[in-house]
């Protein structure tokens, strides 16, 4: 990126998403520096290997794109069980858009393995309210893909109610608390 010694493949599987949510709501994108983002973004996968987060959210990104890497997502597969909860939500979307409808049920499965539930209040989220240090671990962005995996590959899941009542129960005011997490959660 601008400025940058060397690229960061998280930042490029953000900015390469972003780039394609844009595009895909009809915004104008340079084409050009999109295909140089996802080229870079495949080429970063070797490096991956001890950053499954990371590597779930570059997988993702290429799904949208239907771009398959064979190797990575099989990595990533034989792996699921040591994966946080974003990262299942993550690689449940982008089995489901490589239209591997088995493995993007197995991951939407696996992710009930972190959730939390409060019966009382009838709310269902993933990850941690406070307290965390990765990215990955924020309780509204990992609820707010696990959403986007239900409503994409089980919309009549028992948990979608109780996962989009916690999301609106932890607003604050018209936001989240941050500006990362608002956007996820409205567009989940």
């Amino acid at each position: 990126w601008p400025g940058a010694r060397r690229t960061d493949p998280w930042m490029t599987a953000y900015v390469c998403y972003g780039l394609t949510v844009a595009r895909q709501a009809g915004v104008a994108v340079d084409q050009s520096r999109l295909q140089r983002g996802i080229q870079a973004l495949r080429n970063s996968l070797v490096h991956l290997e001890n950053r499954p987060d990371t590597m779930a959210y570059a997988l993702h990104t290429l799904a949208l794109h239907k771009i398959k890497e064979p190797k990575w997502q099989e990595r990533i597969w034989q792996r699921r069980e040591r994966l946080n909860a974003y990262s299942r939500a993550l690689m449940a979307l982008a089995f489901h858009h490589l239209g591997d409808r088995q493995r993007a049920t197995v991951m939407l499965r696996n992710l009930e393995d972190f959730l939390e539930q409060d019966k009382g209040n009838r709310t269902a989220h993933w990850g941690k309210t406070a307290g965390y240090w990765r990215w990955s671990d924020d309780a509204v962005e990992a609820t707010s893909y696990a959403l986007k995996a239900y409503l994409a590959i089980e919309p009549r899941s028992r948990l979608v109610k109780p996962i989009m009542k916690w999301l609106v129960n932890n607003r604050r005011g018209s936001r989240w608390k941050s500006t990362r997490d608002t956007a996820f959660a409205i567009y989940a």
